[in-house]
């Protein structure tokens, strides 16, 4: 098992680390015993996507059955940081700002409401 996550570990890309993951997680389901290694190697492959949430339960599983391994505990505060997401929500927030405003003013208008309750219904 450790020759295949050090093999996803030395991957060019994503897709691959995965192909050596999962073969980690199927030599781990036949010997019929979870292994944290595998586990934390589950997590960090979600934790290099989009949604850093999938990694959760394998941290969890991890800590279940060792609940001192400092890996587990420390992984969502170092790989997660709140600026590394920052870069996409900030636009994202702004595009729909810049749409639902004038979206609540046209509603407002068109139903002869105030445009200051459009702005505070949008808001």
């Amino acid at each position: 098992m450790e020759r295949l996550l050090l093999a996803g570990d030395l991957a060019e890309d994503k897709n691959q680390r995965k192909e050596w993951v999962d073969k980690a997680v199927a030599l781990a389901k036949k010997s019929g015993r979870p292994n944290v290694d595998v586990l934390l190697a589950q997590a960090d492959l979600e934790l290099s996507g989009p949604n850093w949430r999938a990694a959760v339960p394998y941290l969890d599983r991890a800590l279940a059955i060792d609940p001192d391994n400092v890996d587990a505990m420390l992984t969502p505060i170092d790989e997660q940081s709140l600026w590394q997401h920052l870069r996409f929500d900030v636009p994202a927030g702004l595009v729909v700002f810049l749409v639902a405003i004038p979206l609540c003013l046209g509603i407002a208008l068109a139903s002869d409401a105030p445009l200051v309750g459009g702005l505070i219904t949008g808001i």
